[in-house]
């Protein structure tokens, strides 16, 4: 026993591969993550790739896919796919490379995920041998390769209102508020659509420029600035909602980080408070 453990390490440490069974016909190989660092609620472009020794008889297998915290063994999310030919067929011989595309999720925390793959069938899992820069896990999977998850989204806060009730042609004080982990990729301004609640139809509106540009180092942290604006004398009673968001002109508007008490509405856009007129 202890000379074929000697025999084992010698070959892992000729090849710089690791077998996660003996009977293994195909090598995992390292996948590429694009981008390597991604926003919570974008895409990622993963890049799988396999060396595929020879067919096997009669199995076709999927591919698993689970991507777990660094230093955490708890799932976060998965991506389990089908492969594009079958691993029963003629066409499974030598490199296998494709690509996939998922949405991580916007409750992903940040921090460095990695990828752990593997082949499966409703009879279990395929051995699977570790190719160069690929680390054989227990339960014959793979840890082909690892991306980050960095919240950059800019944040929006829940306005302070002051007064809630106020007359038609009276003022109304806005506090806005906004989360800045670091600069946005241009100089946004503030839209501010105000809809009496049960209607779609914008009853007036705020938009406003930012007090500091968003694409400058200044854009960090917390940002927060008053705003006043005039209820219209023919303003009906009832309660109003403030939706508000970011836009630039000529681009699609920036999803933003809803903070709490705030709601999103469809286009991003987010409900930030309310008020009565009375």
């Amino acid at each position: 026993m202890r000379k074929q453990a000697t025999i084992f390490a010698l070959a892992v440490a000729m090849t710089g591969s690791v077998w996660c069974a003996e009977e293994a016909q195909t090598t995992a190989l390292p996948a590429t993550a694009t981008p390597a660092t991604v926003t919570p609620g974008e895409k990622l472009t993963i890049q799988y790739k396999w060396d595929a020794q020879q067919p096997y008889a009669d199995k076709d297998y999927k591919v698993f896919v689970h991507f777990r915290k660094e230093g955490e063994n708890k799932v976060a999310f998965q991506d389990d796919h089908g492969l594009p030919v079958k691993t029963s067929s003629p066409e499974w011989k030598g490199t296998i490379q494709y690509n996939k595309t998922l949405t991580v999720p916007e409750k992903a925390a940040d921090g460095n995920y990695i990828i752990v793959a593997g082949l499966y069938d409703k009879a279990g899992r395929a051995a699977l041998k570790a190719g160069e820069g690929v680390k054989a896990l227990g339960g014959n999977s793979c840890q082909v390769g690892s991306f980050t998850v960095k919240d950059t989204k800019t944040g929006i806060l829940a306005a302070t209102i002051t007064p809630e009730e106020a007359a038609p042609g009276s003022t109304v004080k806005i506090g806005y508020a906004w989360t800045a982990p670091e600069p946005m990729d241009r100089d946004y301004v503030a839209f501010v659509h105000f809809f009496k609640e049960g209607e779609k139809k914008i009853a007036f509106q705020g938009d406003h420029s930012l007090p500091v540009k968003p694409s400058s180092p200044d854009w960090k942290d917390t940002v927060r600035y008053e705003k006043t604006i005039t209820i219209p004398a023919n303003a009906a009673p009832g309660k109003y909602l403030v939706v508000a968001g970011l836009w630039s002109k000529g681009v699609p508007r920036p999803a933003l980080k809803a903070g709490e008490g705030v709601k999103a509405s469809g286009n991003n856009s987010y409900v930030i408070g309310s008020f009565t007129v009375k």
